[in-house]
């Protein structure tokens, strides 16, 4: 029991300072891999995370190595989550300045999009804790097929509703 509350308290940590560090990084500037285009290919993501190169790059590699390895593709996945987030933010402020509209059908795709993204956005909680938990402890791979789902249908919901309006 003592194990877990003091895994748990190490994982918070780590949030907050990754918190903590994305917006002191905020008020310099955004890295430049996140400065150009706003769509992740979901596909490098879901390749990043994938459990049969984890596996074979953990029994390719030194153990040291790997930890390293696997802590700049963590990193790397966690930026892209970032701009997803981003994506997000934006869908549910454009999604809300439709609402607006006096056309019902416009308000009630507006409703659907907002929606979407909320569970994207409670889906990349989930997803930032699972790759942080990763990163401090790098034993085996989680997979995230739900968020690359969610990211594709939104994205799409979205692109839909713009050419519609």
């Amino acid at each position: 029991m003592a194990s877990a509350l003091i895994t748990f308290a190490v994982i918070c940590f780590v949030v907050v300072l990754m918190s903590l560090r994305r917006h002191a990084r905020g008020k310099k500037g955004k890295p430049p891999h996140l400065k150009a285009g706003g769509i992740i290919d979901v596909e490098i993501f879901c390749g990043l995370l994938n459990r049969n190169d984890w596996h074979y790059v953990r029994k390719s590699v030194p153990k040291k190595d790997f930890k390293c390895f696997q802590r700049k593709r963590i990193r790397l996945a966690l930026s892209m989550l970032e701009r997803v987030k981003e994506n997000t933010d934006m869908i549910i402020e454009l999604a809300g300045l439709a609402r607006l509209s006096s056309d019902p059908l416009c308000r009630k795709q507006a409703d659907e999009l907002i929606d979407r993204a909320i569970g994207l956005r409670l889906n990349l909680l989930r997803a930032r804790f699972w790759l942080c938990a990763q990163w401090i402890f790098p034993i085996q791979m989680p997979s995230l097929p739900a968020f690359a789902m969610r990211y594709r249908q939104l994205w799409g919901s979205f692109t839909r509703f713009q050419d519609l309006y």
